[in-house]
């Protein structure tokens, strides 16, 4: 097991580097250093892939899980290697360098063609991402639908049939919801000229007093909110400020503290070997989704948390109006920020969509018509612009098509903690009226976040909450008693 964790640790290196430069270039790098960047990262991922791919890792991945018990962290560890071995060694390393090369380019026109509304500019790149991932699923191969080859890279076992069965069981819950819906409150009390230095030094301290350890992590301003991390000591979240709009910065930030304490709770002697890190992105989310909302939404923790809000803006907020506003549901032309109930019809969306893609019953130059189209379909809006609509994710600039159902089953698993959790901790949320949210971290370190790759997602998710992989009832029934009662 040595010999597999000092080949991993030469992986490692490679591809954190390669994460730092991807993080540079969405915080820090200036816009001109774009094609210099895409050539570093191509670089980088194709010396990653050979480290990863190489016959010596192979072989002691494979020796290293027939020396151990079934159940112990070494077979775990090695069945993580093998796993990421098998979805790697599908793909030459000539098609990786064009894929690392087209995502970061990718990346930058759509930055462009977002903040020009110039879809024009975008097409081709998006031409090209497409046709690439396609070329990536045949190589990784698939029985049923192209997707399946891709979808499995972000969650494990997921497929299409996966994901359409999870929406066709959730859709006519949340048009249920929808249509009983009362008479809705303003949300103008979060509109105002609200100070982004004195936002961010409000947001640090609240996630400070949630449990996060800015000795070993921090959180920047950047215009897409994402976490990162380096190491299990070196975990970055970046926080988009959108002028005049309070809301934004507030929910993306405990959004991403969600990633990051996923990452940063993991054991530290575990760091930069294969057992670290999220077992999935659909996990992943759960935790993001569950302090942006199981949280943050929770009207006991703004009786904690809205006293020094206002005295920090020095605005005197009114607590039942600022619940009220926060948790506004009316669909939306825009995904992130937008409600609980409506933002897993903005996911179908572009479940749909990136299916039609992938299998050319698309082409991506005709993508802001469909777009349209499908958001009249499913929320009833049609957006005002291109860069409102089909250019406002950053996500199939980098080619990661599969990935977007994984938020959905990220909300199902977030309030099926939350069921679990008031299971052995029944005072939990009158807990957060006075500021105490270490019971809740713990329960959620010790049965996820500690547990890193030792099981596969869905083995995980039934574990931590003792409730079915991808069921809708705990969500359900959390939409219904938030909303409804």
């Amino acid at each position: 097991m040595h010999r597999l964790n000092a080949l991993w640790s030469r992986y490692n290196a490679l591809s954190k580097a390669g994460a730092v430069l991807a993080w540079d270039q969405a915080v820090l790098m200036p816009p001109g250093g774009a094609e210099a960047r895409a050539v570093h990262s191509a670089k980088l991922a194709r010396m990653a892939h050979a480290e990863l791919t190489s016959d010596e890792m192979r072989r002691a991945a494979e020796e290293a899980r027939a020396n151990s018990d079934t159940d112990s962290d070494e077979r775990a560890a090695a069945d993580a290697v093998l796993r990421e071995i098998t979805l790697t060694a599908s793909l030459p390393a000539d098609l990786v360098t064009r894929e690392r090369l087209a995502a970061s380019r990718g990346y930058d026109a759509w930055k462009k063609a977002r903040a020009s509304n110039d879809f024009a500019l975008f097409a081709p790149y998006l031409t090209d991402v497409v046709e690439i991932q396609k070329e990536v699923a045949e190589r990784r191969g698939y029985t049923d639908h192209i997707y399946d080859a891709l979808t499995d890279k972000f969650e494990q076992g997921a497929s299409y049939q996966l994901w359409r069965g999870l929406f066709d069981q959730l859709e006519p819950g949340l048009r249920a919801i929808l249509s009983e819906l009362p008479e809705q409150a303003s949300e103008s009390l979060l509109y105002g000229d609200w100070d982004p230095r004195t936002l961010r030094t409000w947001v640090t301290g609240v996630q400070s007093q949630l449990g996060f350890d800015f000795e070993r992590g921090r959180l920047d301003i950047a215009p897409n909110a994402f976490a990162t991390n380096f190491s299990v000591n070196d975990v970055r979240m970046t926080t988009r400020h959108k002028p005049g709009y309070l809301g934004g910065i507030l929910f993306s930030s405990l959004h991403e503290l969600g990633h990051a304490f996923y990452e940063q709770r993991m054991p530290r002697e575990w760091d930069r070997t294969p057992l670290i890190g999220g077992v999935s992105l659909g996990v992943h989310e759960s935790q993001s989704r569950f302090w942006e909302n199981v949280v943050g939404r929770s009207s006991k923790f703004w009786d904690w948390a809205l006293p020094s809000l206002s005295s920090a803006l020095t605005t005197q907020f009114n607590q039942a109006d600022f619940l009220g506003a926060i948790r506004r549901i009316e669909p939306g032309e825009i995904r992130i920020g937008s409600d609980e109930i409506t933002y897993n019809l903005h996911i179908l969306c572009r479940f749909e969509l990136e299916c039609d893609l992938l299998t050319g019953s698309l082409e991506a130059k005709d993508l802001p018509e469909a777009w349209n189209a499908k958001y009249e379909e499913r929320l009833g809006v049609t957006p005002t612009s291109n860069a409102n609509g089909c250019l406002q994710d950053v996500h199939w600039s980098k080619g990661s098509f599969g990935y977007f159902p994984t938020y959905t089953l990220g909300n199902l698993i977030s309030w099926q903690c939350w069921e679990g959790i008031l299971r052995d901790l029944p005072d939990a949320e009158e807990q957060f009226a006075q500021g105490e949210f270490q019971p809740v971290l713990d329960w959620l370190t010790e049965r996820i976040y500690s547990q890193g790759k030792r099981f596969s997602p869905k083995k995980l998710a039934e574990k931590a909450t003792g409730q079915p992989y991808g069921d809708a009832g705990a969500y359900l029934r959390a939409m219904r008693s938030r909303y409804l009662a």
